[in-house]
């Protein structure tokens, strides 16, 4: 009994360990292509990044972007995710 019991804590552990870097991967695989996305559309460049949660449960990238006449613009792109 105490073997199994070792057993299993150790898959759901392994389990646990690989799921979660392979979320976040495909998280970043997202931002990462809306970054680049919203640098071609302005020229500028992005120099922060925020996930967001909207009140209608809309999840958003918001980029501050550094434009070429030093001004900074906030822009809110979808993540393709809802809550």
């Amino acid at each position: 009994m105490a073997s199994r019991l070792a057993l299993f804590a150790l898959l759901a552990a392994a389990v646990c360990t690989t799921a979660a870097p392979v979320h976040a991967a495909r998280a970043a695989d997202g931002r990462d292509q809306a970054v680049r996305q919203v640098e071609r559309r302005t020229g500028g460049q992005v120099i922060s990044v925020e996930t967001r949660t909207r009140a209608d449960g809309q999840q958003v990238y918001r980029m501050r972007v550094l434009l070429g006449e030093g001004r900074v613009r906030v822009i809110e792109v979808p993540a393709g995710r809802r809550r």
